[in-house]
């Protein structure tokens, strides 16, 4: 049996404003994620891991779509691991 959730947040990607907000949508007009602390010296880390969370989610979702093995091992192919990779840059703020 296979269930699919969908997911119920603000769709992304969402990324981290000038004041230590959590932004989505249209940089001119965005919508508002969360809004971090700006006097703790980890609010920078702790936004862009955050916002790097639709983008988590959507390559761990792709991770494990991607098929499985007779033994229940999961397959991946190298686009999927670029995908995660590049959620994982994300949310180390190395973009």
């Amino acid at each position: 049996m296979e269930t699919t959730v969908r997911a119920q947040h603000t769709p992304g990607p969402w990324y981290v404003g000038d004041v230590m907000e959590i932004l989505a949508g249209d940089p001119a007009q965005p919508d508002l994620v969360a809004e971090m602390p700006d006097d703790d010296p980890q609010s920078l880390a702790d936004a862009r891991l955050i916002a790097a969370a639709p983008a988590l989610l959507a390559a761990l979702g792709g991770l494990t779509q991607i098929g499985t093995t007779p033994d229940g091992g999961i397959i991946v192919g190298p686009q999927g691991w670029q995908i995660a990779r590049a959620a994982i840059r994300q949310a180390r703020g190395d973009d």
